[in-house]
């Protein structure tokens, strides 16, 4: 009986760990738009040539409630111009579905994945499919 409470409180705060992590995205829930940029690597060429793109379009960003989270199989950031990396890959093995070594998703405001893709994401693409989601819409009206 004693090994059984044991390996039920094991699996419990197994079990709490994964929820833990999987809600590292979910506090944006309704706040943000998430881009996930992952890579099999840090220093990516891609991922340098994907921040830049972001960089030189930062207002355009902020406007739409964009947050960008960088992740590799083995640790992940929240930010383009921060250095800190928390070495946890949950990001990663969660949402990576190619064998692609690049690969980017947007993530709506209700927290689902409205698009991925394996090439570098353009503002010309992401800014006009972000700004026909009926949430964006509710948004621009507002403003007016």
């Amino acid at each position: 009986m004693n090994s059984f409470k044991i390996t039920l409180s094991i699996i419990v705060v197994l079990f709490g760990l994964t929820v833990v992590k999987g809600q590292d995205l979910m506090k944006h829930r309704w706040k943000n738009r998430v881009i996930v940029i992952m890579v099999t690597e840090k220093s990516s060429s891609l991922l340098s040539d994907q921040l830049e793109v972001f960089k030189q379009n930062q207002a355009g960003l902020e406007e739409r409630k964009l947050v960008i989270y960088q992740a590799t199989p083995d640790a992940h950031k929240l930010g383009m111009h921060n250095d800190q990396w928390s070495k946890d890959g949950t990001l990663y093995t969660q949402h990576k579905l190619s064998t692609e070594p690049f690969e980017v998703i947007l993530i709506g405001l209700d927290g689902h994945v409205k698009k991925r893709q394996a090439q570098i994401f353009t503002t010309e693409q992401l800014f006009p499919l972000i700004d026909e989601m009926p949430m964006r819409q509710i948004e621009l009206r507002n403003d007016d």
